[in-house]
């Protein structure tokens, strides 16, 4: 995996974001929860041919953060790339994912992914999906608030680029912004949506299907947080972390 210095020394040295870059870490568990309930390389062998494993697979996380969820991706692909508009401290690429800015001239730390998998910044979520669709070669993964699936914009989204599946998570998935704290609480909902780029071009080229393609939805269930965390998932936050 593409991270490096991610000791404790460092990564208590790293400075906290701007507020408008809207992070909230994701706890690992819910990363493991979408490897482990959502078949996200159902099609990635082509049509009528078995899933490629998972160590000949490249996974590239845009918006890592600190890398908590970069890692757990690293538990199970045999590649992960990690980079994040903002240098966290943690050896990633700086790298804007949407080519705004100053660093819009920058190399991407991939070229062609087999994935992205992100929990992006809320308020440009949409255009994260769009970008992600146009570069990964066998699918998309992106936790959101289910509040994601509202809205006259992301019917559009939906209706151009239906899901392949939504993973609605039935317990809560607690996020603080700019912290991952193990004791937070939240009345957020959250989800996996999911889209596997060769597979929908394979129905709409055989069927020329326009409208939206029903997703598989499904619920992740509600003991995936006990069942899934880790010792070690929470390493020691820095001090003056946002609040």
């Amino acid at each position: 995996m593409t991270i490096q210095n991610t000791s404790s020394a460092v990564m208590s040295q790293r400075r906290s974001p701007p507020r408008a870059l809207d992070y909230f870490p994701t706890p690992p568990w819910a990363t493991r929860a979408l490897l482990e309930h959502v078949n996200i390389r159902a099609g990635s062998g082509g049509q009528g041919e078995g899933m490629v494993p998972w160590e000949l697979l490249t996974a590239w996380e845009p918006a890592c953060g600190e890398g908590h969820m970069a890692r757990v991706l690293a538990e199970r692909f045999g590649k992960v790339v990690a980079s994040d508009v903002f240098d966290y401290g943690i050896g990633a690429s700086v790298y804007d994912f949407l080519g705004a800015g100053g660093l819009a001239a920058a190399p991407p730390p991939v070229e062609r992914p087999d994935f992205i998998i992100t929990n992006p910044p809320f308020s440009v979520g949409q255009a994260f999906v769009e970008r992600a669709l146009e570069i990964a070669t066998h699918g998309v993964a992106m936790l959101v608030r289910t509040a994601f699936l509202e809205s006259a914009d992301r019917y559009d989204l939906f209706k151009t680029h239906p899901p392949s599946a939504v993973a609605q998570f039935s317990g809560r998935v607690p996020m603080v912004m700019g912290r991952l704290d193990p004791a937070a609480s939240s009345a957020t909902a959250y989800c996996w949506i999911v889209w596997r780029p060769p597979v929908l071009k394979w129905a709409r080229d055989k069927y020329g299907h326009t409208g939206i393609i029903a997703p598989h939805l499904f619920w992740i269930p509600p003991d995936a947080r006990a069942r899934l965390e880790r010792p070690g998932d929470y390493p020691a936050q820095a001090e003056g972390g946002l609040l």
